[in-house]
This record gives C-alpha cells, structure tokens and sequence, in this order.
C-alpha cells in the first residue's frame, strides 16, 4: 500500500507500508545486535529472508507494554534510544508514535487489520500476519507482553541492493 515517504523521520524513501515495517525491523535488529549498545542480552526481534523463495520472516517477542487509556503502549528498550520521533501533536495513528519499536508494533497492527478488509487486500490468502497482547508472568516489569509475526511476507528481490518488501495491499 503506498504510504507519504518520509511520515517517519530516519525512514524517508519507502513509498509502501510493507517496505516501511521490513525497514523498520531490520533498523531495530540492527540496535539489537550491536553488543556497545545492548549490552543486556534483550532479544526482542528475529529476522530472516528466503531469497529463493522470495520472502521474509519476522518475530518479535516479550515486547513489555502498557496499556493507557486503551491505547497499547510499547515500552522503549533501554538499548534503543534512537531513532525517536518528533511527531506533530496532531498526528493521526499509526503515524503517532515516538519511538522505533513502538511505531513498528502499530504499523504491524494497523497492516494486520487492512489484511483483513476485503476493501484494501482482496486476496484472503494473502494474511501474513498475527499478533496478541497477554498478560506478564508475576514480578516483570511491565503489565503486558506483545508479540507479532510475520510470516512469509512477499520480496522483490534485487541484484546489488537490500531486498524489499512487496506491496501487497490496495491504496485507500
């Protein structure tokens, strides 16, 4: 689904919402694995791509969240403290967020919900993905946990340059 480029600072030339999610989470595994910055051990993402198959998986796990006032919070890792995202006061979700993990859970919730409306994915086998908030085992440190997966998320594959997500979903 085509998107403005550039509704999130740091992320300025993807044109689709899948590209923006599949960007979004190689950045966060990117803050993941560097050991200077997260020296905690968290382990919230997993990525992986099947170049031969054309596609790309996605997990994140034990996100520790909130939820205020009916809105689902996702706390910031102490090891991704950049980017952050000045977001204008009036701005519409999911396009609200200010912080790279919290933006990427409700992009991933708000293309979850479009996968299902016949009006912008009128493929009903084209359902990539899942995702649950449940409540926190005794003594953590937030209420919640929120997981996603993605599942098989369709690549165009280029020689040279990062793979990218294909757009799936119809333009509203």
């Amino acid at each position: 689904m085509d998107i403005t480029p550039g509704s999130y600072p740091d992320f300025t030339s993807e044109t689709s919402l899948e590209e923006l999610v599949l960007n979004m989470g190689r950045k966060f595994l990117e803050l993941q694995k560097n050991l200077t910055l997260n020296n905690t051990g968290f382990d919230y993402i997993n990525l992986t791509t099947d170049e031969e198959a054309a596609t790309a998986t996605m997990s994140l796990e034990g996100l520790p969240a909130s939820i205020e006032m009916g809105t689902i919070i996702i706390a910031q890792p102490p090891f991704a403290t950049q980017p952050t995202f000045n977001v204008a006061v009036d701005a519409i979700y999911p396009w609200n967020r200010t912080h790279l993990l919290e933006a990427l859970f409700h992009l991933i919730m708000w293309q979850s919900r479009l996968e299902v409306q016949r009006s912008t994915n009128d493929d009903e086998n084209e359902v990539f993905i899942e995702w649950s908030i449940s409540n926190a085992s005794y003594g953590a440190s937030s209420p919640c946990v929120a997981d996603a997966s993605l599942t098989n998320i369709p690549l165009i594959i280029a020689l040279y340059s990062p793979s990218k997500a294909k757009p799936y979903l119809a333009n509203l």
